[in-house]
């Protein structure tokens, strides 16, 4: 098959590696793999212990997130592997949350979005909307990428701009990690959505040296957008290598009010 490319924000992609846009199909595309699970290899070396516990665990009892290793997993030639009923019954729950955020995003007033949009870029000058992404190679910042199809904004930091956008464009999350924290308020991770989702994105340049500032900058931003804009699973400023990093990612959940 001759590959074939599109462009965007200046940048080609592979039109066969990086899906144009997120939908019902493409959303939970089911991969028993887990070899990214840092903690697959505790969950390999005690396999025995979690098969013990097997028969004294009730899972009509547990939501499919919560399905405990014996159940989620199969050893298969001393890999684990996601088992075929956990993907069965997992991607049947990431479809009702994909349907529940579709319908969630109907229902945001265009026009508010933009207006916090635009207020946020007055409030903020120093970020410039971006039109070659290519300008951004090897400079650190704060990115701030917006989906108008969705009215959801995403805000993140990197030490190379470029790199770490075209790399949401790029990859899917882990089939096991789509719904977070649960089915009844999970958000669509943004790696989810595809390359031409992204309609818009600003950037402000910051030093990579200074990681407090760049911490902080992000921290501020997120807070900046109300949570039913922001597609930022917790809160901005998170490196997540200290105690205190997970308590506050833990306390800062965005999730979703479907109900509302």
């Amino acid at each position: 098959m001759k590959e074939e490319y599109f462009e965007h924000f200046g940048v080609r992609l592979s039109s066969i590696k990086v899906k144009k846009y997120l939908n019902r199909e493409n959303f939970a595309v089911i991969d028993t793999n887990c070899g990214n699970d840092k903690y697959i290899r505790y969950r390999l070396d005690h396999w025995n212990d979690f098969m013990k516990m097997k028969d004294n665990i009730d899972i009509s009892k547990r939501p499919i997130y919560l399905w405990p290793p014996s159940y989620k997993y199969c050893l298969e030639n001393g890999t684990l592997r996601l088992s075929d009923e956990f993907c069965k019954k997992y991607k049947e729950a990431c479809l009702n949350v994909y349907d529940a955020n579709m319908y969630y995003f109907k229902k945001i007033d265009n026009k508010e979005f933009n207006e916090k949009i635009n207020n946020l870029l007055k409030k903020y000058p120093d970020y410039v909307e971006v039109k070659n992404l290519n300008d951004f190679r090897g400079k650190s910042g704060i990115y701030i990428m917006v989906l108008d199809e969705y009215k959801q904004v995403y805000i993140g930091q990197s030490k190379d701009i470029y790199q770490r956008i075209t790399r949401h464009w790029k990859t899917n999350p882990p089939f096991d990690r789509l719904i977070f924290p649960n089915t009844e308020q999970s958000n669509i991770h943004i790696d989810s959505f595809g390359a031409l989702d992204t309609t818009r994105i600003y950037v402000k340049e910051i030093h990579m040296k200074n990681m407090y500032s760049l911490d902080r900058e992000e921290e501020k931003i997120v807070k900046e957008i109300p949570s039913e804009y922001k597609a930022n699973r917790v809160c901005g400023g998170l490196r997540l290598n200290t105690i205190s990093d997970f308590i506050k990612g833990a306390n800062s959940i965005n999730c979703r009010n479907f109900k509302k």
